[in-house]
Order: C-alpha cells, then structure tokens, then sequence
C-alpha cells in the first residue's frame, strides 16, 4: 500500500523506541570513544549551534542580572570595582558571540565560546587577588560558581570532548591561582568574617566537585546523543531512518535553493518482496533486507543519503546531481540489486527492484513535493512492469528497454 510523503511521520519496523532500554554505562562509555573517532554529524552541528544561540541569550541576561546586583548593598565597596570590570567585559563577549553565532555558525566557536567563558571568570577571581583580597578569590560564592554555568552550557553543545576540556581548564587554572594565593599571602591572617578562613581540604573538595560535575556533563551529552543516534536509526538495515531522512533532506534542499545547485531524490521499492515474507519467512526476508542495505551503500557517495523508509522501501537523496547523470546511476543501483543473489533457506534468490525519481529544480521546488512525485513514478514503474526506472528523461539505457510515460522514460532490464 502506498504510504505517501504527505502522511504524518510513523517510526519505520526496527527503529529504537523509548521501550527499548536504556544504555548501560560500558555501552556509553563504548559511543563515546566512537564518536570521539565519528566525522561530525550535520544535525549535531545545527543542534549546536542552536545551543550555542541559546547559551549566548542565557549567558547576558545572567550578565545584567550579576549587574544589578553589584549596586546593591550586598557587595562590599572595595570588591565593586572588581565586579564592575568583568560584568563589562562579560557583556562585550556576550554581544560579540551572539553576532557571530547569527551571522555565520562554525564549530570552532563553541571551543572558543568554552574556554574564554572559564577564563572570564578567572580573571575575575585574579582581579580580586590583584586588589589585595586573595581571601575573596579563594572563598569566592558566586564567580566560582560560574564555572559551573561554563561547564554546564557545553551540554547544549553536544560534544563531550569540549565539556572535559572546559571543567579541566577551569580546574587547572583556578588551581593556579589558589597555589600562588597562598604562596604570596597568609590568607587565614587577612581573612574577613564575611568570607572566612583559608584550608587546602576545602580547596580540593571544590576541585573535586567541580571535576564530578563535569563527567556528570560529560556523560549527560553521549547519552543525548547515543540515543539521538539510536532514534534515528534502522537496526535491522543500519541505515538511517524517515525522521533523519526528512531532517537532513531539508537541509540539503535550503543548500541546493541557496547556492542554485542541482538535487535529485529517489524513491526504491523491491518487487514482490511479500512473496520472499510469505514463502520463507520473515526471518529471510529481513537476512534479504540486510544484503540489499548493504549493496545501496556500495552505489553511493560519502555526500548522498539513504535511509530505509519502510519495510521494503528506501529513499536515497543526490546533492550536486543533474538529472543527466541520476537516470545512469539508477540503472547501476537497478541493475547491481537484480544481479545480486539473496540468500534463502538452502538456495538462493534474485530480487528486482522499481525506482522513480525527481530532480530540483526541474520537477518541484521544496523537498515534500519532489519526494511525492519520486513516490508517484516509482508506482508508475510498478504499473509499468516493475524492475525499471521512471525518472521524467528522455534518456534511453543502451541495455534496457524503453517505454514513454507521461512522466518521461522508464528503462528496464529483463522482467
């Protein structure tokens, strides 16, 4: 039955669904050194520079809040100067991150974002030790607390390795500071009773609490994403499922608009694919699935997209391809699937497969309409014999046979 683009999105048979556990920490422990190794994501890019939108929004409103707070009687007078000095430069850092992050997102801007954040805040901490109050720095409530905020605001940037380097720079250079604090001052001599006594016992369980909350971070981000990959994948094909699909298609269609560049998306669906269900058992007919996952991939480049959709269907997208090249590279992924023997119980079995095929800007000019008219001529293949192409050319493959359609050609091999 024809499910349609049009149709409310239905997670596809053998994608993870909330109901399938939860990861246990080895498992986590195992996707973070693969994603530590794993090229970036482009929808984890555009989440983090979601994220980074927001902690730039966040991070001047606490700002203004600080502000406010430092003309009130709560601050000590000699303390205020300090206070002022780093509000004004946090505000400048604040304005300029949000301008760059709207004008033009990169992901170097979140490690730089990261890592002035901490060091922001040490330079208030040293503003204080430079005014003759190390006592202040080194028992300070609220700028040593912003180091959390700093570590804390990585979580919305998806990237584990940033949330470690960010707690152990904070880490290393507030321990710097107390070290020379210390060496220069007796600090238990000088200490007021608004901020108390200096103990290196107190100063390591500050360390230690700040490292605790930075794994915390650290691990609250590979489970976001370990499950974000998990949701949005095929297990039984491996392959990525509608919702991923339809996210990054999008994209790569707001890219083709913008630089007037050429796309091209297919919809494939294996003939009487029921029969191998019906006849061998479903158990075959997903071993058949996998093998036909399997050779797709080997058809496409590192720049395409193909996601299982169904459960014999599959969608493909081609970036930067014109509708010339799309019917040839069809009829190989055509071709290469009815050559291909699938295993079945003690024998072997061939399948065949129907596309069809739209291009941009020729055939529609937004994703959902190219992908219902990819959708449309893939039935039409069916009508038409199954085992072919429909892609709206008038391009005729040397080894097949050819038939007019309303939409174009439609190419085939032997039926």
């Amino acid at each position: 039955m024809k499910n349609g683009w049009t149709t409310a999105y239905q997670p596809a048979a053998g994608t993870v669904g909330a109901e399938d556990g939860q990861p246990g920490l080895m498992t986590l422990l195992q996707a973070a050194l693969r994603e530590a190794g794993r090229a970036g994501d482009p929808l984890l890019t555009r989440m983090a520079a979601s994220g980074e939108l927001l902690v730039g929004g966040i991070r001047l409103a606490l700002v203004l809040v600080i502000l406010l707070m430092h003309v009130t009687p709560v601050f000590e007078r000699d303390l205020v100067s300090a206070a002022l000095g780093v509000n004004i430069a946090l505000i400048a850092w604040a304005l300029l991150m949000l301008y760059l992050i709207r004008r033009h997102y990169a992901a170097w801007m979140s490690w730089m974002s990261s890592l002035v954040d901490v060091s922001i805040v040490t330079g208030g901490l040293w503003m204080l030790v430079l005014l003759g109050r190390p006592d202040a720095a080194v028992n300070s409530r609220i700028l040593f607390e912003a180091y959390f905020l700093a570590v804390g605001f990585c979580a919305l940037r998806y990237d584990w390795r940033l949330a470690l380097l960010t707690g152990l720079t904070a880490a290393a250079q507030y321990l710097s500071l107390v070290i020379f604090a210390d060496t220069r001052w007796d600090i238990n001599a000088m200490a007021s009773p608004a901020y108390g006594g200096f103990t290196w016992g107190m100063q390591y369980g500050r360390l230690v609490v700040l490292m605790a909350v930075t794994l915390l971070v650290c691990f609250v981000i590979v489970r976001s994403t370990y499950l974000r990959r998990q949701s949005l994948t095929d297990v039984l094909t491996g392959l990525h499922n509608r919702g991923y699909f339809e996210e990054r298609a999008r994209e790569e269609m707001d890219r083709a608009r913008r630089y007037v560049r050429p796309l091209a998306v297919a919809v494939l669906d294996i003939d009487h694919f029921k029969h191998i269900n019906d006849t061998h058992g479903h158990a075959q007919g997903d071993q058949a699935l996998k093998v036909i996952a399997q050779e797709l991939q080997h058809c496409i480049r590192s720049t395409d997209l193909l996601a299982r959709v169904g459960g014999e269907e599959f969608v493909l997208l081609f970036p930067e391809t014109h509708r010339e090249e799309i019917h040839f590279r069809l009829e190989a992924i055509r071709e290469r699937i009815s050559r291909t023997k699938f295993p079945v119980g003690n024998t072997t079995t061939q399948l065949t497969a129907s596309l069809g095929v739209a291009c941009y800007p020729e055939d529609g000019k937004d994703i959902r309409g190219l992908l219902d008219l990819a959708d449309e001529r893939m039935f039409q293949a069916k009508r038409e014999g199954r085992n072919r192409v429909i892609s709206g050319t008038r391009i005729r493959e040397s080894a097949g046979i050819s038939g007019s359609s309303s939409d174009g050609s439609a190419s085939n091999g032997a039926t």
